[in-house]
């Protein structure tokens, strides 16, 4: 059986991508269906990409490439892994369909004629669409005013947990981050801050505690320790402790990671020695901790339970064996230099905590300290599994919305504000769809009557945040845009139809989930297509009525986030165009020589 081809064939790839697309389409959207798999002995009901992906098993090494490639631009980026795929699968399938093969174009020029459009689509087109999708449809909303900007937040993180999760879970973990924000900001410029911060650093804000259901989750003052504590004594006073961080090690370690004792010696004698000196050295030291006070060890170690009863003796409360993560944490909040004699006491590595509290969740047990001036998002789930999957959900709410702001910033920066003012009345654009009464706990009328008032062109113009309706709406304006030719003329028919297949691909796939027909289909999108059209010649911006809104495009999305996952299709379809043969690296070597031989003897 031979193990290489000669050549790829695009129809095989689309067939392939076709396949792969079919696993992930009934998981799509907010009204997609969740998978049941097993992750490691455990079962997991989920909705997210980069879960179902990771766990296939993919024979086609050039479909693997391309998933891996997709798992890590989603992982920068925090969203969008399934929605890549498809704007990939529909790209080639496009143009498999629009550039067939043919008798007097051998397969060199075919694959270079889908290169250049795939090159054209990505230099000429995209970058035209996404200015004008934002200058003729996004809603934009003032920066400054916290109340708006987290509202916007709280209602985008609820649309990206029913991606991944059930409705009600989807409210409880959106419930939580607006909870978890109010705690921590008090105004627009802390929050932008903090979206920052928590892409880098989520183990600040996201701390795991199981055997708990989800709606009694909430958000503590302080932080706790997820790991079980070793020794808590009882005689210790709950306010004001005396804690120290403990570095010093009791144990040396194999170098696969296996305790084992100080001196490894055929006599007894010598061994026991040994030992007893490591342990009149950590006795000493404990000795000296509790004559200045100290009530409470922190290490990252683990200590055997000689080292529990010297504690024990000497009255120090133990939470040992706390992870990498919540150690920086810990080190962070509380400035504290971990103890690094074995003979003495630095005075430097002691520190006073106000007050510490024993929890009791379910079958375990947990310290909350209190007093850190910082705030933790308490994450509580039937299973281990699930709390894991909460906390890397929020790892990737975390990024998408840095990603967000960022690229709001980016884009207010490098455009022209006077020329959105006078193509889509700019001004116009700070009267939210929304009344002030469907915002709670927001009073948005002076706030932005401040930002009218100051004007765009005003040196003391506030920042913008764009935002589109979620579910589509995005990709349906931009094939509008490209069908009036008012984004770019785009004058090969051929581009001009691989672009309007792939910017239908994806609302298709939301909108059939509502049981339209393609035909129904077709009506809905003339209708909203001459909505857009009325309010273009009536020289006013592009706001959905509430009747079709309500229906269809519901909640906050970001506006820059197709375009990217776009280019990344378009990178990765040039990638595989450009590949014309898959032979390992012998063979090739091999058939080099031969064909080199054989030019030699026909010269």
């Amino acid at each position: 059986m031979e193990c290489w081809r000669k050549d790829i064939d695009l129809t095989g790839l689309v067939v392939q991508c076709s396949s792969l697309v079919s696993v992930l389409e009934g998981s799509l959207g907010p009204n997609g269906k969740a998978v049941l798999m097993e992750n490691a002995g455990c079962v997991v009901i989920t909705k997210d990409g980069p879960q179902l992906l990771s766990r296939l098993e993919l024979c086609d090494p050039l479909l693997s490439v391309v998933v891996r490639g997709v798992l890590d631009h989603t992982q920068v980026l925090g969203d969008g892994c399934k929605v890549t795929l498809f704007l990939l699968h529909r790209l080639l399938s496009s143009l498999d369909t629009h550039v067939p093969h043919s008798a007097s174009r051998t397969q060199g020029i075919r694959r270079q004629r889908l290169i250049q459009i795939v090159q054209q689509i990505r230099n000429q087109v995209l970058g035209v669409v996404q200015r004008d999708v934002i200058k003729y449809g996004a809603q934009v909303y003032p920066l400054n005013s916290f109340e708006v900007f987290s509202h916007v937040l709280h209602t985008a993180a609820e649309d990206f947990f029913i991606t991944k999760f059930s409705k009600l879970i989807a409210k409880n973990l959106a419930k939580l981050f607006s909870t978890y924000v109010s705690c921590v900001c008090s105004s627009s410029r802390e929050l932008v801050k903090l979206m920052k911060g928590l892409a880098i650093k989520t183990h600040t804000a996201v701390v795991e505690v199981y055997h708990m259901p989800l709606m009694m989750s909430y958000v503590l003052n302080g932080f706790v320790v997820s790991r079980d504590f070793r020794h808590l004594h009882r005689g210790m006073k709950l306010d004001n402790v005396t804690f120290a961080w403990w570095s010093m090690s009791m144990e040396e370690e194999h170098e696969e990671g296996a305790p084992r004792p100080i001196l490894q010696t055929c006599l007894q004698e010598v061994l026991v020695g040994g030992i007893l000196m490591k342990r009149n050295a950590v006795e000493q030291t404990l000795a000296s901790l509790s004559s200045l006070g100290t009530k409470l060890i922190f290490s990252s170690l683990y200590f055997p339970d000689w080292a529990v009863s010297l504690c024990t003796k000497y009255g120090l409360s133990l939470v040992d064996s706390v992870d990498g993560e919540e150690r920086d944490f810990i080190l962070g909040s509380l400035g504290v230099c971990p103890i690094m004699e074995e003979s003495d006491v630095c005075p430097n590595s002691l520190s006073t905590l106000e007050r510490i509290e024993p929890l009791q969740q379910g079958t375990c047990r947990f310290i909350q300290l209190s007093g850190l001036g910082v705030h933790q998002i308490l994450l509580c789930g039937p299973t281990p599994g699930q709390c894991r999957q909460f906390s890397a959900s929020f790892l990737q709410l975390f990024k998408y919305l840095s990603s967000w702001v960022a690229d709001c910033m980016d884009f207010s920066q490098s455009t022209d504000i006077e020329e959105c003012d006078a193509a889509a009345g700019f001004r116009d654009c700070f009267s939210p769809p929304y009344s002030p009464e469907e915002l709670p706990h927001c009073e948005l009328s002076p706030v932005l009557s401040e930002a009218y008032s100051s004007g765009p062109s005003s040196p003391t113009s506030p920042a913008v945040f764009f935002t589109v309706p979620h579910g589509g709406y995005e990709e349906l304006l931009a094939k509008y845009l490209i069908l009036e030719n008012i984004s770019v003329e785009i004058k090969n028919s051929v581009t001009k139809s691989v672009v309007l297949d792939v910017f239908n691909e994806v609302p298709f796939l939301l909108y059939r989930k509502f049981r339209f027909s393609r035909k129904s289909y077709v009506e809905f999108q003339t209708k909203l297509f001459t909505c857009f059209t009325e309010t273009r010649k009536s020289n006013q911006k592009i706001v959905l009525p509430h009747t079709i809104k309500n229906d269809m495009f519901k909640g906050y999305q970001n506006p820059f986030l197709v375009f990217k996952h776009l280019h990344c299709a378009l990178y990765f379809a040039e990638y595989l165009l450009r590949i014309e043969c898959i032979v390992p690296a012998k063979q090739r070597i091999s058939q080099l020589t031969s064909n080199n031989n054989c030019d030699s003897d026909s010269d």
